[in-house]
């Protein structure tokens, strides 16, 4: 699963950051890895970054981030001790002990308004290629090639059809991919083979190919719940719900001290893409899925339940407004509550 960091959002920040070491009382000067991530990995320099397509910068230049626990220019202090190689904490006021130092630069960029989302882009040699990045072996992968990458690797495949008409369609057992069961019912044990095994080969994969992609517009409306499942020991719960399209998702605000809690909220998402007939989506739409949160300020949220609201499609501009509807909030098959709630999801090309 390759999941960039922008992935559904409509503005992003990139950042990286500037490193500078020194002697203890001495000058600063450039680290040996001069940009790094948040990570202390090495990065990109500004200059490499290049806007997406689809993107446009939103900032003219690159600029450091003051709005941290930063000195006036934007510099952080640590030290390093071994066997560490980098800082595992960072100060805003510097001292004459500190040997290393950085600043966060970033800029932002945001969703081209002009260019539609069924618009490919012209793709450059090594985009052609189809290579996947990573740092190591067994990292996870990305698509953009960085600096620090020291493996790749790409998929290949081979689509088969017939050459002409020649009887019955071929029926795959896909079952085989999993290990079949071939013995008899009546044997108290059964074995189970692979599908190398049993086919001479691996079960073939199967695809799902689409002509295009359909861009939606997703209106979410979360008016309130009520007769929530209380978490805290004074027997109310701080509940936000947070909500998911497909791969797209947004929060609410939290209510303190509650659990009849009112959010009065719309939740919009904006170039949700959706392949496939839109009638067949009309016909049977994904579920918008509300789960509901109990907010704590020490330690992780708890769940309180989940809930499942069939969007209202509209294909073509009609006057109806979708009605609020009560669905029920469950968590393990137990009723935890009921929210209040309404969608629509509108084709936008």
């Amino acid at each position: 699963l390759l999941t960039e960091a922008d992935a559904g959002h409509s503005e992003f920040t990139d950042e990286v950051y500037q490193n500078e070491s020194r002697y203890p009382g001495g000058e600063w000067k450039q680290s040996d890895e001069t940009y790094t991530d948040v990570n202390g990995d090495k990065s990109r320099s500004p200059g490499e970054f290049e806007c997406p397509y689809g993107w446009i910068w939103e900032d003219d230049a690159w600029s450091y981030d003051i709005n941290r626990a930063v000195d006036e220019k934007g510099w952080e202090y640590g030290i390093t001790i071994p066997p560490d190689s980098k800082p595992k904490s960072w100060v805003a006021a510097e001292k004459m002990y500190h040997t290393h130092r950085r600043r966060r630069l970033v800029r932002k960029r945001k969703k081209d308004p002009n260019v539609t989302a069924g618009r490919k882009a012209t793709l450059s040699q090594e985009e052609q290629e189809g290579w996947e990045y990573a740092a190591l072996i067994g990292w996870k992968f990305h698509l953009k090639q960085r600096s620090s990458d020291t493996f790749r690797r790409r998929r290949w495949r081979r689509k088969m059809a017939p050459s002409e008409s020649l009887g019955a369609s071929a029926i795959f057992k896909l079952e085989g991919a999993l290990g079949a069961d071939v013995s008899s019912e009546e044997e108290e044990k059964k074995e189970k083979e692979s599908a190398t095994a049993i086919f001479g080969a691996n079960t073939p994969i199967v695809s799902c190919i689409f002509d295009r992609v359909f861009t939606y517009h997703l209106r979410c409306y979360l008016y309130q719940a009520r007769s929530l499942t209380a978490m805290d020991k004074d027997s109310f719960s701080d509940p936000y719900a947070h909500v998911s399209f497909l791969h797209r998702s947004k929060t609410t605000e939290i209510m303190h001290s509650t659990l009849n809690p009112t959010w009065d909220q719309t939740l919009i998402f904006n170039e949700v893409e959706i392949y496939g007939d839109p009638q067949a989506v009309a016909h049977n739409p994904p579920n918008v899925v509300i789960e509901i949160f109990d907010n704590d300020q020490v330690g992780k949220d708890e769940f309180i339940g989940r809930s499942l609201c069939p969007p209202l499609v509209k294909l073509t501009p009609i006057d109806v407004t979708p009605k609020l509807l009560w669905y029920p909030v469950m968590k393990a098959g137990k009723h935890c509550g009921d929210i209040l709630v309404a969608a629509e999801l509108i084709l936008k090309d």
